[in-house]
C-alpha cells in the first residue's frame, strides 16, 4: 500500500499507472525467479540481467555485469530486483542509459568477522553532468531503505551515479 500511495502522490494519472506497473513487473519478476527455485532463492547475476534487459541499451554492449556466482536467499532477492529497478530507471530516465553512457554492475563477497558481506557496485559513466541538486522521491527511499540491514551510498560524481549497496548474506 505504502507502494501505491507514494507512486500516486502528486504525479499526473498516465504517469502514476506507468510507474506502479514497472514497479509491479519487477516485483513479480523477483517472485518469478523465486518460484523457479522453489523458494531457495535466485542468482544474483540472473537477477540483474533480468531487470536491465528491459532497457534497450543494455543490449548494445553498455552494461557490464561482474561478480562471481551467488544465489540471494528470497528475503534479499526481492529487495534487489526494486532497488536495481529503480537503479535502471533512473539511469534510462536522467542517466547513463538514457545518454549512451555505461552501466557497470559489478558485486563481490567481503568476509568480515561478523560473516560474509555482499558488497554490489552500480557505477554509472558518460552520462549527463549530475546535478548538485536533486529531487529525493519514492524510487530514491527505496533505493536507500529497500533493503534492511543494509548500508547503501550513493555518489553522485560528475560522470555519474556510484551507488555502494553492503549487506550481510
Amino acid at each position: 500500500m505504502a507502494m501505491v500511495r507514494q507512486t500516486l502522490h502528486g504525479a499526473t494519472k498516465p504517469e502514476a499507472m506507468k510507474k506502479f506497473e514497472d514497479r509491479l513487473f519487477a516485483l513479480a519478476e523477483a517472485h518469478n525467479l523465486l518460484v523457479k527455485s522453489d523458494w531457495k532463492g535466485a542468482e544474483i547475476a540472473v537477477i540483474v540481467k533480468r531487470v536491465l534487459a528491459s532497457y534497450p541499451a543494455s543490449g548494445e554492449g553498455r552494461v557490464t555485469i561482474d561478480g562471481p556466482d551467488l544465489v540471494l536467499p528470497p528475503a534479499l532477492a526481492t529487495p534487489f530486483v526494486m532497488i536495481l529497478h529503480e537503479l535502471a530507471t533512473n539511469a534510462a530516465k536522467y542517466g547513463a542509459l538514457g545518454a549512451k553512457g555505461h552501466v557497470s554492475v559489478t558485486w563481490r563477497i567481503v568476509l568480515p568477522r561478523a560473516g560474509r558481506l555482499l558488497e554490489l557496485v552500480w557505477r554509472e559513466s558518460g552520462g549527463p553532468a549530475v546535478p548538485s541538486e536533486r529531487g529525493a522521491g519514492f524510487g530514491t527511499y527505496i533505493i536507500e531503505h529497500g533493503m534492511t540491514d543494509a548500508k547503501v551510498e550513493q555518489q553522485f560524481a560528475p560522470d555519474g551515479l556510484i551507488c555502494r549497496i553492503e549487506v550481510l548474506l
